[in-house]
């Protein structure tokens, strides 16, 4: 039940019928989706063994496709004793993982995050996930500080989430419309799907347990600091969800 994010295979030349490179590729797919390639060449004789690395799929994967594309007689096998897969990590029901951005500055701070698996009704105990990162640099985001979480969906599953966003520039806090002071940034929610939604809060218990309403804002909290003796504002968020097929937070 848990997927792979990187394999290493020993592949092996297994044809005599010509002498040009045996090129080919690697295709992982997760499910029935393709989520990855990477390509291969043997310019041996027959018998000639290399190692062929997927290198790490942030999605992860569940099957390998070997696919030899030139010469059309080409031929290869999958030999090795020593081929290598590489688990994900997995996270267990009440377990917290962990993330700290090193690519801030000190106008900007870093960003943390954690994250708490729940477990929920007919969701497993425990679940894999390929990748878990903050980022307080990063291109896709307006202010440039991103949480990305990467896993298998768990029908039902209940996670907790808190995230430091470290600083940004002087802004209002509140609704008040100022000419002079912009308002503090809204955090968007961003689907696996790719959908960009902002953030919504828990106005009730039942939100918490609506599927309807995936992910919503518990708590937000501000902080108005000197920084390099400049009043910057450190923004902290508590966040609520229901299911987990992988998401960024921006």
């Amino acid at each position: 039940g848990r997927a792979f994010v990187r394999a290493q295979l020993q592949l092996q030349r297994d044809d005599k019928t010509s002498s040009a490179p045996v090129t080919g590729r690697l295709v992982e797919h997760l499910g029935s989706a393709e989520v990855g390639t990477a390509a291969f060449s043997i310019t041996g004789s027959n018998g000639t063994t290399i190692t062929a690395d997927t290198g790490t799929v942030k999605t992860g994967f569940d099957s390998i496709e070997v696919q030899v594309l030139t010469p059309s007689t080409g031929s290869i096998s999958v030999v090795g004793p020593t081929s290598t897969f590489t688990l994900a990590s997995k996270i267990c029901a009440g377990e917290t993982i962990t993330s700290t951005s090193n690519d801030g500055t000190a106008s900007s701070g870093e960003v943390a995050a954690n994250l708490t698996y729940l477990g929920g009704l007919g969701s497993p105990t425990c679940k894999s996930y390929t990748f878990f990162g903050a980022d307080a640099n990063d291109p896709t985001s307006t202010n440039g500080k991103s949480v990305n979480f990467l896993s298998q969906e768990a029908t039902g599953a209940h996670v907790t989430a808190t995230f430091d966003w470290g600083y940004f520039p002087y802004c209002r806090a509140d609704a008040t419309v100022d000419a002079n002071v912009p308002p503090c940034p809204t955090t968007y929610f961003v689907f696996s799907d790719g959908t960009v939604a902002p953030q919504t809060y828990c106005s009730s218990d039942a939100d918490l347990n609506n599927p309807a309403i995936p992910w919503c804002t518990v708590s937000r909290h501000y902080d108005y600091v000197q920084v390099n003796g400049v009043t910057m504002v450190h923004i902290t968020e508590t966040w609520d969800g229901l299911g987990d097929s992988g998401w960024t937070f921006r």
